[in-house]
This record gives C-alpha cells, sequence and structure tokens, in this order.
C-alpha cells in the first residue's frame, strides 16, 4: 500500500465530505491546504487502509489531536474537550477515574458524520 493519498482520492473525500471537518464540524477550504487532512479512521498503524469508507475530512486542529488514536479513544477525548473537566483533567485520566467507579456524568461525544448518517 502507498503511503500517500493520491490528489483525487483527496478530491474525492473533500467533496463527499462537503468541505467539512467530519469530527467538529468546521468547515474549511480546499485551497487552504494548511487546514485540513484527510484522516484514517482507523490509523493505518492499527491495520486501517486508504479505502476512502476508512477517510474522512479533518481539519488541522482535529487531525492534531486525533494522532493515531482510535476513534472511540478520540470520542472520549472530545467527550472531555467538551465537558466541564476540560483543562482540569485529560481523557486518560477520566478513564482511570471512571475505572474507580467514579461518575463523571460525561455525555458521549456524537461526530457530525454521525448525525447526518442517522439522519438518512
Amino acid at each position: 500500500m502507498g503511503k500517500k493519498l493520491s490528489p483525487k482520492k483527496k478530491l474525492s473525500v473533500f467533496e463527499r465530505d462537503n468541505s467539512k471537518c467530519q469530527y467538529c464540524g468546521l468547515e474549511v477550504d480546499f485551497s487552504d491546504k494548511n487546514s485540513w487532512h484527510i484522516d484514517h479512521v482507523v490509523p493505518v498503524s492499527k491495520g486501517g487502509t486508504h479505502c476512502e469508507a476508512n477517510l474522512k475530512l479533518a481539519c488541522n486542529s482535529c487531525n492534531s489531536k486525533k494522532r493515531g488514536f482510535t476513534l472511540d479513544y478520540f470520542r472520549g477525548m472530545m467527550s472531555i474537550t467538551n465537558s466541564k473537566y476540560q483543562g482540569i483533567i485529560n481523557y486518560k485520566q477520566a478513564e482511570q477515574l471512571m475505572g474507580l467507579g467514579v461518575d463523571l456524568g460525561l455525555e458521549l461525544y456524537v461526530f457530525p458524520f454521525e448525525e447526518v448518517s442517522r439522519e438518512r
């Protein structure tokens, strides 16, 4: 499997995802190549492929945060980011607390692409 995605595949994913980050909903500008990336939902390092079903448009911020994490782990990170605990604890700490039985009352973060899937 090649290391880079073709420009054609990048454009196809960009258009499919309607110029919006599939993780936070931010609209990105195609001409500003530094503001967006094509992300592998299942990271290549964890067996993910370059097929379009495994690719999502991501803004620079979300792509930087997600890195090589799984979608479920990134969901947890976003749940903390959108909670009263933002800046107080990180997701790894939250996992440890929840493992000890502490109910943090976190709302499950729903990615914009999941909301679209439910509407269909």
